[in-house]
């Protein structure tokens, strides 16, 4: 699964207008990689209270690097995200 990485700044100000397009995206020189390992686990209960669990870890073909990513949200004004690239 390809997997792109962008400074979160640029990329809201990329979406400020409410539409992002795949130019103003490559625009924005992400870090592009490939994750060996995708797992999401997504659990509704409510508006506000669910859950989503995004894990993932690959490499960065072009400069051979590791990442792993984690994401839980338990509600929609909380977040935890994990980002380690090595």
């Amino acid at each position: 699964m390809r997997v792109w990485f962008v400074d979160s700044g640029l990329l809201a100000n990329a979406m400020a207008d409410g539409v992002l397009t795949l130019p103003e995206l490559e625009a924005l020189n992400p870090r592009k990689g490939v994750a060996s390992r995708y797992e999401e686990y997504n659990k509704p209960r409510s508006e506000e209270d669910y859950l989503l669990v995004i894990e993932s870890e690959g490499t960065i073909p072009g400069t051979n690097q590791r990442f792993e990513y984690k994401v839980i949200s338990r509600t929609k004004s909380r977040q935890d995200v994990e980002l380690r690239i090595w």
